[in-house]
């Protein structure tokens, strides 16, 4: 417990600013809790090379992942670059380059990284293929591809559902059975409390650092079959900053959102946000169901 303060002390005095931090309800921590926390802390004295070590260079793409666009034929494709990504693109084995977007967020939270994407189309649903990131002139290892089938009504069909998944040790079962029956389920969804990213009086750098593990844990699976996600409180992190920017879902925003899949209507809501009567939220589920039942 000592300790993990004196760490708080150095990140506080490093300048790292502290509109970031998670301003939930505390939570009494017991002594492994404490522990992961201050090994995290510790992480941060080696920086990102910690995580580029996975996929073997500085420079290579990392956190490699995808998500469903809405409509079939379609993924979106995200991952990490740390050196400037230049032309950035995804190349499918077969079908050829998408171009990718990239953007950094370093001046808003101070994480250093840039973010691209690429919305990929012409995919035969149900196709197993292959795929590669290119970004900072480095291409990445070749990952699998399980495009969604986007089965008919009536049909059945397998989702994955799960929530607080950290990057640690306590979800390698989880990941284990992810990763081994990726081919019998549809996509993934994770409820919320993602990576553990917000613990209460982490700083802006532990809270990337823990969310860059967790995104280079999932790319067994991630990588394969589309991840979707819904909020918690954990990803109150610099107010859902890096929550709205890191992941793609199947329309314009991901605080909350819907969409059609097989002969089922799926609704995202955000617990973090107000949803009470009249609220932004609350009308918009109430147009959602209303139009989805129409």
């Amino acid at each position: 417990q000592e300790g993990g303060e004196r760490e708080r002390e150095r990140f506080l005095l490093s300048g790292i600013p502290e509109s970031g931090i998670y301003k939930g309800t505390e939570r009494k921590k017991n002594q492994r809790e404490n522990m992961v926390v201050l090994r995290i802390m510790l992480v941060m004295t080696v920086g990102v090379l910690v995580v580029m070590g996975q996929e073997g260079s500085h420079s290579s793409p990392v956190e490699v992942h995808i998500s469903l666009s809405g409509v079939p034929g379609e993924i979106f494709v995200t991952w990490v670059s740390w050196v400037a990504p230049g032309e950035a693109a995804v190349v499918v084995d077969g079908l050829g380059t998408t171009a990718a977007s990239c953007e950094s967020y370093e001046v808003v939270t101070g994480w250093p990284g840039h973010v691209c994407s690429a919305l990929v189309a012409g995919l035969a649903p149900g196709a197993r293929l292959s795929y590669k990131v290119r970004s900072g002139g480095v291409e990445s290892r070749a990952y699998e591809l399980l495009v969604p089938a986007y089965p008919p009504a009536g049909d059945a069909f397998s989702v994955a559902f799960f929530g607080d998944m950290d990057y640690g040790t306590e979800s390698d079962g989880t990941l284990s059975l992810l990763t081994a029956r990726r081919a019998e389920y549809e996509f993934a969804v994770h409820m919320g409390d993602i990576g553990y990213t917000s613990l209460s009086g982490s700083r802006i750098g532990v809270n990337a650092t823990r969310l860059d593990l967790f995104f280079e844990k999932i790319v067994p699976f991630a990588s394969a079959r589309p991840y979707l996600v819904a909020p918690g409180n954990q990803e109150y992190f610099y107010k859902f900053w890096e929550y709205e920017h890191r992941w793609q879902s199947p329309v314009q925003g991901n605080l909350y959102y819907s969409f059609d899949y097989g002969g089922c209507h799926f609704v995202a809501i955000s617990t973090e946000h107000d949803l009470t009567e009249g609220s932004a939220q609350y009308q918009w589920l109430e147009a959602d169901l209303a139009w989805a039942t129409g």
